[in-house]
């Protein structure tokens, strides 16, 4: 943990007054009854029925979100002629392309990039991603396909995400029959939770902070005015980043063959990172948890180039730690997948006037362990990221999809996915 949020008390220690100011508030109304508690024992039972339905009703909504359609998809499983590799798949949030990176954040990635090129990987000079926004982009890698073709409409996969989320998706589905321990980690972004997935053996959670219990009550009772005064999302949030890159390393000295799923929420903002990795106040301490930063002037612009870059740093820093950890295991072969779910939205886009392109320039660097990891196109975008892995490693015959961008437009009230004719993937220079 870094020195300043060691000296920081913890959320727990937030609350712990709050609740004892209830509780004191309650003495003292006892004690001004004078023994008569028949108007307040109707108070109070009336008071404990609402908070029972409220915990009855979310749990009732949540396991209806839970509940799960049967799979559509066919049976593949992986076959290799020696011990199954292990598979991490590690999604970086919103981190953007070393072209982007220089051109609009004036930020250098190359010693980065040139220590994981050394360690083995391929980095995809030209890579894309095929969606703008998580929400798609994700479901669409872990389904190797484009949504369009899976789903009718946008509202119609809206309808079925919120059910299902990538709980089902084809990928997860192939490695769980074919034997791999899958794993994946709490991230608290509904999008891409994968708790009470029939392919997911085991979730990783970090126990320390607030637990949901006191986020609901936070949330849904009249402790929400206190509680936005105090960023507990932001510090929980951080702990959960620092809880993934921790655990990655040790499932190289786990019996496999495993696949690791870690949805690591940075750089994207909230900016939660110093470039040692100490806790940063960022402008903006009430901005909702994963919301793009306000970009109004110069000012807004040289604050968010800083915090971004810095946020980047330490997170390069972190990635190589866990990578030279996991590749340094001689008993155990493993294929890692670093990439981003979509680039940059916010700097880049405003500097770009606006143009939508730049937003699917993302990082992707494989790795796998019999070095055909370099057959790979350089312009691979996402949708084949789990194709090329399979086809590569595994011998499967999976045909290579066409790259295919689409547009997230929002219209009163309204999604819709718009396919972009006219993209261009040009070094930004």
């Amino acid at each position: 943990m870094s020195k300043i949020m060691s000296k920081m008390p913890g959320v727990n220690t937030y609350l712990a007054p709050l609740y004892l100011i209830v509780l004191l508030f309650g003495l003292y109304c006892f004690r001004k009854m004078r023994g008569d508690f028949t108007n307040s024992t109707i108070f109070f039972n009336i008071t404990s029925l609402l908070l029972v339905c409220m915990a009855a009703f979310n749990i009732l909504t949540y396991e209806n979100k839970i509940k799960d359609p049967s799979s559509q998809h066919n049976g593949i499983t992986l076959k290799t002629s020696n011990s199954k590799p292990d598979i991490y798949y590690i999604v970086l949030d919103g981190y953007p392309r070393a072209d982007i990176l220089k051109k609009y954040y004036n930020y250098d990635n190359s010693l980065f990039l040139e220590r994981l090129e050394s360690l083995g990987f391929n980095i995809l000079e030209k890579s894309q991603s095929n969606y703008n926004y998580t929400l798609f982009s994700i479901r669409s890698t872990l389904e190797m396909e484009y949504i369009d073709n899976l789903f009718s409409n946008t509202k119609e996969y809206l309808a079925n995400n919120r059910l299902n989320g990538l709980r089902r998706t084809k990928v997860l589905e192939i490695l769980y029959n074919s034997g791999y321990k899958t794993n994946a980690f709490k991230t608290g972004f509904y999008l891409s939770e994968l708790n009470n997935s029939p392919y997911i053996k085991s979730i990783l959670e970090n126990h320390s902070g607030i637990n949901p219990f006191d986020s609901i009550v936070l949330k849904t009772t009249a402790f929400l005015a206190i509680s936005q005064l105090i960023p507990w999302e932001k510090y929980y949030h951080r702990e959960r980043q620092l809880f993934i890159l921790d655990s990655l390393p040790k499932f190289s000295k786990e019996e496999g063959p495993n696949f690791v799923f870690a949805h690591i929420m940075c750089p994207h903002q909230p900016f939660i990172f110093d470039v040692n990795g100490d806790w940063v106040n960022s402008f903006q301490p009430k901005m909702r948890l994963f919301a793009e930063p306000p970009l109004r002037n110069d000012k807004d612009k040289e604050l968010i180039e800083k915090y971004y870059c810095n946020q980047i740093t330490y997170l390069n820093n972190r990635i190589l730690r866990v990578v030279e950890s996991i590749l340094k295991n001689p008993d155990k072969e493993s294929v890692i997948i670093i990439q981003s779910d979509h680039s940059d939205r916010t700097l880049s886009t405003y500097l770009s006037k606006r143009n939508p392109s730049v937003m699917f320039y993302n990082l992707s660097a494989i790795y796998l362990p019999n070095g055909r990891q370099h057959e790979i196109t350089p312009d691979a975008s996402n949708v084949n990221t789990f194709r090329y892995v399979f086809n590569h490693a595994f011998n499967t015959k999976f045909p290579i999809l066409p790259n295919k961008h689409y547009f997230l437009v929002r219209k009163n009230k309204s999604s819709t996915l718009e396919l972009m004719p006219d993209f261009t993937n040009d070094f930004i220079k």
